[in-house]
């Protein structure tokens, strides 16, 4: 199944699409596996060279987009994202 790799940025205490940002929006992987050793790749490249705002990346088993506003209700730095996301009904 293709996987979708987002990030999201901490700005003012809400976390924001990365989308919403010329050359940040998701990237399509062939599957979870990939999708991590991308996520982890980024997270890397996200502490060595530090962004202006935190960020958060996320894997995600569809290509359908997140309702946002979920992550920002429900994503905080530490939190298994993507856990809580999956109880969350995909608007069709």
């Amino acid at each position: 199944m293709q996987c979708r790799l987002s990030v999201f940025f901490l700005i003012g205490n809400s976390w924001v699409p990365g989308e919403y940002f010329d050359g940040w929006g998701p990237t399509k992987h062939a599957d979870m596996a990939q999708c991590e050793v991308h996520r982890q790749f980024a997270e890397d490249q996200s502490t060595r060279f530090l962004l202006r705002f935190p960020t958060y990346w996320v894997c995600s088993e569809t290509l359908r987009a997140w309702p946002f506003q979920v992550y920002a209700l429900v994503c905080k730095p530490g939190w298994a994202c993507l856990a809580c996301l999956k109880q969350v009904a995909m608007p069709r």
